[in-house]
C-alpha cells in the first residue's frame, strides 16, 4: 500500500503543479488583453465573470484586441454587408 499511496501522491502533486502553471499563464494573458473595448472604449471588469464570458478576444498582426458584445454585433453586421456587396459585385461581373 505504501508504494501505491506514494505514486498517487506524486501524481496529485504533478497535477497541482500543472494547474498552478495554467493559472499563471492565464493571468499573464489576461493582463495582456487590455482594460477596455478596442472599438468603443467601454471598460472591461476582469473580476466580472459574465463580462469575461461575453467579451471576445481577437488577435491579428496588429496585436490583441478585446470587443464588447455590442461591438461584436456591429462587426457581424458589417461582415454580412461586405459579403453581400462582394456577392453582388460577383453577380454583376458574371452577367
Amino acid at each position: 500500500m505504501g508504494l501505491n499511496r506514494k505514486l498517487r501522491r506524486k501524481q496529485q502533486n504533478q497535477e497541482k503543479k500543472l494547474m498552478k502553471k495554467a493559472v499563471k499563464k492565464m493571468s499573464e494573458r489576461m493582463s495582456m488583453i487590455g482594460d477596455s473595448c478596442s472599438n468603443c472604449g467601454i471598460p472591461l471588469d476582469k473580476s466580472n465573470l459574465q463580462q469575461l464570458e461575453t467579451w471576445k478576444v481577437y488577435q491579428n498582426h496588429t496585436g490583441v484586441h478585446i470587443v464588447c458584445p455590442a461591438c461584436q454585433i456591429e462587426i457581424e453586421e458589417l461582415k454580412k454587408q461586405i459579403i453581400e456587396a462582394e456577392e453582388e459585385e460577383g453577380s454583376i461581373v458574371n452577367t
